[in-house]
Protein backbone atom coordinates (compact mmCIF):
# COMPACT_ATOMS: atom_id res chain seq x y z
CA UNK A 1 0.00 0.00 0.00
CA UNK A 2 3.10 2.38 0.09
CA UNK A 3 4.78 1.41 -3.29
CA UNK A 4 1.84 1.73 -5.07
CA UNK A 5 1.25 5.46 -4.49
CA UNK A 6 5.20 6.00 -4.98
CA UNK A 7 5.32 4.23 -8.36
CA UNK A 8 1.57 6.07 -9.12
CA UNK A 9 3.21 9.49 -8.99
CA UNK A 10 6.08 8.34 -11.04
CA UNK A 11 3.83 6.99 -13.76
CA UNK A 12 4.37 3.16 -13.47
CA UNK A 13 1.42 1.68 -12.90
CA UNK A 14 0.33 -1.74 -11.36
CA UNK A 15 -1.68 -4.09 -12.50
CA UNK A 16 -5.59 -4.90 -11.34
CA UNK A 17 -4.92 -8.02 -10.99
CA UNK A 18 -1.68 -7.85 -8.68
CA UNK A 19 -3.59 -4.74 -6.96
CA UNK A 20 -6.67 -7.09 -6.10
CA UNK A 21 -4.23 -9.91 -5.32
CA UNK A 22 -2.70 -8.32 -2.30
CA UNK A 23 -6.07 -6.37 -1.17
CA UNK A 24 -5.70 -3.17 -2.92
CA UNK A 25 -8.54 -2.83 -4.82
CA UNK A 26 -9.32 0.68 -4.05
CA UNK A 27 -6.09 1.67 -5.88
CA UNK A 28 -8.26 0.23 -9.33
CA UNK A 29 -9.87 3.08 -10.10
CA UNK A 30 -7.47 5.48 -9.51
CA UNK A 31 -4.88 3.93 -11.06
CA UNK A 32 -7.02 3.84 -14.38
CA UNK A 33 -8.42 7.58 -13.82
CA UNK A 34 -4.17 8.49 -13.90
CA UNK A 35 -3.92 6.36 -16.62
CA UNK A 36 -6.65 7.04 -18.63
CA UNK A 37 -6.35 11.28 -17.40
CA UNK A 38 -9.70 11.38 -16.64
CA UNK A 39 -9.42 14.54 -14.04
CA UNK A 40 -13.17 13.28 -12.55
CA UNK A 41 -12.31 10.09 -11.56
CA UNK A 42 -9.21 11.09 -10.24
CA UNK A 43 -10.79 13.59 -8.17
CA UNK A 44 -13.66 11.00 -6.77
CA UNK A 45 -11.77 8.45 -5.59
CA UNK A 46 -9.26 10.77 -4.45
CA UNK A 47 -12.15 12.30 -2.11
CA UNK A 48 -13.87 9.00 -1.45
CA UNK A 49 -10.41 7.07 -0.41
CA UNK A 50 -9.29 10.55 1.31
CA UNK A 51 -9.16 9.48 5.25
CA UNK A 52 -7.44 6.32 4.36
CA UNK A 53 -4.66 7.64 1.95
CA UNK A 54 -3.64 10.32 5.19
CA UNK A 55 -4.00 7.23 7.17
CA UNK A 56 -1.54 5.39 5.56
CA UNK A 57 0.55 8.54 5.11
CA UNK A 58 0.58 8.57 1.70
CA UNK A 59 -2.12 11.11 0.40
CA UNK A 60 -0.03 13.67 -1.00
CA UNK A 61 1.75 11.21 -3.28
CA UNK A 62 -1.79 10.37 -4.44
CA UNK A 63 -2.54 13.77 -4.75
CA UNK A 64 1.07 14.45 -6.91
CA UNK A 65 -0.24 12.19 -9.18
CA UNK A 66 -2.87 14.72 -10.24
CA UNK A 67 -0.29 16.49 -12.57
CA UNK A 68 0.14 13.16 -14.47
CA UNK A 69 -3.59 12.63 -14.92
CA UNK A 70 -3.55 16.39 -16.53
CA UNK A 71 -0.68 15.08 -18.63
CA UNK A 72 -2.53 12.67 -20.01
CA UNK A 73 -5.68 14.46 -20.27
CA UNK A 74 -3.26 16.75 -22.75
CA UNK A 75 -2.00 14.29 -24.71
CA UNK A 76 -5.14 12.79 -25.27
CA UNK A 77 -6.55 16.31 -26.18
CA UNK A 78 -3.11 16.78 -28.48
CA UNK A 79 -4.04 13.22 -30.20
CA UNK A 80 -7.20 14.20 -31.11
CA UNK A 81 -5.91 17.50 -33.50
CA UNK A 82 -6.75 16.65 -37.20
CA UNK A 83 -3.84 17.79 -38.66
CA UNK A 84 -1.12 16.88 -36.11
CA UNK A 85 0.04 20.26 -35.71
CA UNK A 86 2.81 21.03 -33.14
CA UNK A 87 0.60 24.37 -32.39
CA UNK A 88 -2.17 22.91 -30.08
CA UNK A 89 -5.16 25.95 -29.27
CA UNK A 90 -5.67 26.29 -25.59
CA UNK A 91 -8.88 27.10 -26.02
CA UNK A 92 -9.39 23.60 -27.37
CA UNK A 93 -8.04 21.97 -23.94
CA UNK A 94 -10.61 24.21 -22.30
CA UNK A 95 -13.60 23.48 -24.73
CA UNK A 96 -12.08 18.93 -23.69
CA UNK A 97 -12.11 20.06 -20.30
CA UNK A 98 -15.39 21.74 -20.07
CA UNK A 99 -17.25 18.71 -22.16
CA UNK A 100 -15.92 16.85 -19.34
CA UNK A 101 -17.13 19.30 -16.57
CA UNK A 102 -14.34 20.73 -15.35
CA UNK A 103 -14.48 24.51 -15.58
CA UNK A 104 -10.80 26.32 -16.10
CA UNK A 105 -10.11 29.97 -16.47
CA UNK A 106 -7.21 29.80 -19.58
CA UNK A 107 -5.04 31.36 -17.30
CA UNK A 108 -5.22 28.57 -15.15
CA UNK A 109 -4.83 25.65 -18.24
CA UNK A 110 -1.21 27.69 -18.76
CA UNK A 111 -0.45 27.66 -15.08
CA UNK A 112 -0.53 23.38 -15.28
CA UNK A 113 0.88 23.45 -18.66
CA UNK A 114 3.64 25.95 -17.81
CA UNK A 115 4.22 23.29 -14.85
CA UNK A 116 3.42 20.04 -17.16
CA UNK A 117 6.42 21.75 -19.36
CA UNK A 118 9.02 22.39 -16.44
CA UNK A 119 8.29 19.03 -14.94
CA UNK A 120 9.34 17.43 -18.35
CA UNK A 121 5.73 16.11 -18.88
CA UNK A 122 5.13 17.87 -21.93
CA UNK A 123 7.98 19.30 -24.35
CA UNK A 124 7.12 22.84 -26.28
CA UNK A 125 6.56 25.66 -25.00
CA UNK A 126 3.86 28.42 -24.43
CA UNK A 127 2.60 30.93 -26.76
CA UNK A 128 0.90 33.58 -24.40
CA UNK A 129 -0.18 36.15 -27.48
CA UNK A 130 -0.82 33.30 -29.49
CA UNK A 131 -3.21 31.33 -27.43
CA UNK A 132 -1.09 28.65 -28.53
CA UNK A 133 1.21 25.65 -26.76
CA UNK A 134 3.91 24.56 -29.48
CA UNK A 135 5.22 21.31 -29.01
CA UNK A 136 7.98 19.13 -30.07
CA UNK A 137 7.93 17.61 -33.27
CA UNK A 138 9.54 14.42 -32.05
CA UNK A 139 8.22 13.35 -28.45
CA UNK A 140 5.75 16.21 -27.19
CA UNK A 141 4.63 14.09 -24.11
CA UNK A 142 7.54 11.73 -23.26
CA UNK A 143 7.09 8.20 -21.84
CA UNK A 144 6.59 8.66 -18.17
CA UNK A 145 9.11 6.05 -17.45
CA UNK A 146 12.13 8.33 -19.23
CA UNK A 147 11.33 11.16 -16.88
CA UNK A 148 12.43 9.24 -13.82
CA UNK A 149 12.32 10.83 -10.34
CA UNK A 150 14.02 13.79 -11.02
CA UNK A 151 11.15 15.42 -12.61
CA UNK A 152 8.47 14.50 -10.27
CA UNK A 153 7.88 18.12 -8.53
Amino acid sequence: RYLVPVRLALGVFASEALLRKYGLDYFVPLCRAVHRGDLNAFEEQLATHQQRFIRHGSYLLVERSKLIVYRNFFRRVALLHPDKSTKLDIKRFQACLKATNTEMEVDEIECILANLIYCGYIKGYISHAHGKLVVSKGAPFPPLRELGLTSAV
